[in-house]
């Protein structure tokens, strides 16, 4: 068994690996088309860019309901939610000292995430997502993004002419496509294999889903992160990340849910995951009020994650 163990966590290494360049490729097709509609590059940059790098979450989630494992989906989006908010967010606030917040992100990213977080808080609560929220959840991901590009093509700067959009090329659209067939068979196989390690560690998928692939599939989002507090841009990396929260609540959990008609939520997404994504939204906003974060709020979200870890052991064994 413990052969056949190694072979599946190599092939799920490999398949997670496809699924990080697939997101590196449909991203570099985004940003190509962004340019040729002119999104400023600060909004791109940021929140944008945040969504992209979610790309592996949502093309687990939905694909977890096409493969039957629909059991996945909402331990998945839970997980990587609070992975990006409060591990990699505290770490962002850890390394950064007092980061100054932006005024579009005050306007624009953060009463979206406080929407989506009392969004997903409100729907999950019967232990269902239903086809009906799900479409309320991709609406109101549609209104976030369609505000992006209205404000970012409204942002000219004094004396500037009005341009007429440039044409992507259609290497855009190859890359975008090429880069979601990767996504979407990287997907199948993690899952696959996500299942075989699950039996063979007598641990159930949900609670696998929650933890460690949860992290293994943010990790596109901490390297930008990363990337990001190396030139010392750290307004940028937490666009990152408030773009990555939205996107993971609203666009994986509302694609995965249309698909399906009822995604099953778990009982340790309810009695563990809502009440620390609560806690998380709470940090985030009483911080966003005096617009700066802080060394000290970053250890704190930190301190919860790990409190949040240590809570999923009770559902072992």
């Amino acid at each position: 068994m413990s052969l056949f163990l190694l072979q599946w966590v190599v092939v799920l290494l490999v398949a997670l690996y496809a699924m990080y360049k697939g997101a590196e490729i449909v991203q570099l097709g985004l940003k190509q088309m962004g340019v040729a509609f002119k999104v400023q590059p600060r909004y791109y940059g940021a929140v944008l860019a945040g969504i992209a790098s979610a790309l592996p979450v949502l093309a687990l989630a939905v694909s977890s309901v096409f493969f039957g494992q629909s059991p996945l989906v909402m331990p998945l989006v839970m997980g990587s939610a609070l992975t990006y908010l409060l591990l990699i967010g505290g770490m962002v606030a850890c390394v950064g000292g007092s980061i100054v917040l932006w005024e579009d992100f005050l306007k624009t990213a953060l009463p979206v995430f406080c929407i989506t977080v009392v969004l997903f808080v409100l729907s999950v609560q019967d232990g269902v997502l239903d086809r009906l929220e799900a479409i309320l959840f991709l609406c109101v991901f549609c209104i976030f993004l369609g505000n992006i590009f209205v404000v970012s093509r409204a942002e000219k700067t004094a004396g500037e002419s009005t341009q007429p959009l440039e044409l992507f090329s259609l290497t855009s659209l190859v890359y975008v496509i090429f880069g979601l067939v990767a996504l979407i068979v990287g997907a199948k196989f993690t899952i696959d294999m996500v299942v075989n390690i699950a039996y063979a560690l007598s641990i159930t998928v949900p609670l696998l889903g929650i933890s460690v692939i949860a992290f293994l599939v943010t990790l596109p989002t901490l390297f930008l992160v990363l990337k990001a507090l190396r030139r010392k841009d750290v307004s940028y990396a937490l666009g990152v990340i408030i773009g990555a929260a939205v996107s993971t609540l609203l666009a994986a959990s509302g694609f995965a849910s249309l698909w399906s008609g009822n995604v099953i939520v778990h009982a340790m997404v309810i009695d563990i995951g809502v009440p620390i994504l609560i806690v998380a939204a709470i940090i985030i906003f009483v911080s966003s009020l005096s617009r700066h974060f802080v060394r000290p709020v970053g250890l704190m979200m930190m301190l919860v994650f790990i409190f949040f870890l240590l809570k999923l052991t009770a559902y072992i064994g």
